[in-house]
């Protein structure tokens, strides 16, 4: 595991106290040649995702994707932040893309519902939602207040128990 130093530790401290700005002048003291490290990147992509740094957050994040092509939080991120950054269309290319990649990711399985229903693909939503709750059914208590999800809440306990969880 690569070395932590001082300023990357206080990084993350001030980021889990809610203090981005002091957050952001520690990773700015980190050595250079640490600068593109697997574990400094993973803070500024976190940094820029609480400070909404819609295209900093995307850009980081597809260097993480490229740094650890198997890790499926990666194109997670990355959708999360091109979504915000650019459009919901390319987000969803992106987790489609990771789907194939990482079948077995639940949480890929939900945003995709996410996407659909806000695309007002209602069926298909209902559809991966069914699966995301099949897979992990902890992604019905997330889905009781998703926004994205409002157009479906009703169904909620439908779709959960047609998955045969209920």
């Amino acid at each position: 595991m690569p070395r932590r130093d001082h300023h990357l530790e206080s990084a993350c401290g001030y980021l889990e106290l809610g203090m981005a700005a002091e957050a952001e002048e520690e990773l700015r003291q980190v050595e250079p040649e640490r600068a593109g490290d697997l574990d400094v990147l993973s803070v500024w992509q976190s940094l820029w995702c609480v400070t909404r740094r819609w295209p900093e957050a995307a850009e980081v994040a597809r260097r993480l994707c490229d740094m650890e092509p198997n890790n499926g939080d990666w194109p997670i991120q990355l959708a999360y932040a091109t979504r915000r950054a650019s459009s919901i269309e390319e987000a969803e290319r992106i987790l489609r893309d990771a789907r194939e990649r990482f079948p077995r990711e639940s949480t890929i399985v939900y945003n995709l519902a996410c996407y659909a229903c806000q695309q007002d693909r209602l069926d298909e939503a209902r559809t991966l939602l069914r699966t995301a709750f099949e897979m992990n059914a902890s992604h019905y208590r997330l889905a009781q207040t998703d926004p994205d999800l409002a157009p479906l809440r009703a169904e909620l306990d439908i779709l959960l128990s047609g998955g045969g969880l209920a």
